[in-house]
C-alpha cells in the first residue's frame, strides 16, 4: 500500500494553510479565549480564521471563500415563565 502524500492530508477540500500570524496578547485573555473555544467545541485557530475571513469580507468584499460558521452555542437556558399575581382591590370605604 502506497504512503499518502503530505498534500493529500487536507480536510474537507480546503486550501492548504501555508502562513502563520504571530501576535502578542495578555496571557489571561489568551487562556480565557482558548477555554471558551473548548467549551463551545471549536478551536482558537478556527475562530481566528473565521474572524479574519469575515473582517476581509466586511471591509473590502474580496474574500469569496468565506462561509459563516456560527460558533457552537452552549445549551440554551430556559427562561422562567412570567406569572402575573392577581391584583387585590382595596376594600370600599364608607364616607
Amino acid at each position: 500500500m502506497a504512503k499518502k502524500d503530505a498534500k493529500d492530508k487536507g480536510s474537507k477540500g480546503s486550501k492548504k494553510k501555508n502562513a502563520q500570524l504571530i501576535l502578542r496578547l495578555d496571557k489571561e485573555e489568551r487562556d480565557a479565549f482558548v477555554e471558551m473555544c473548548k467549551e463551545l467545541d471549536t478551536s482558537a485557530a478556527r475562530e481566528i480564521r473565521r474572524f479574519i475571513r469575515g473582517f476581509l469580507k466586511e471591509h473590502d468584499g474580496t474574500e469569496e471563500a468565506w462561509s459563516p460558521e456560527p460558533p457552537v452555542a452552549a445549551a440554551p437556558v430556559a427562561e422562567a415563565p412570567v406569572v402575573e399575581a392577581p391584583v387585590e382591590e382595596a376594600p370600599a370605604t364608607e364616607d
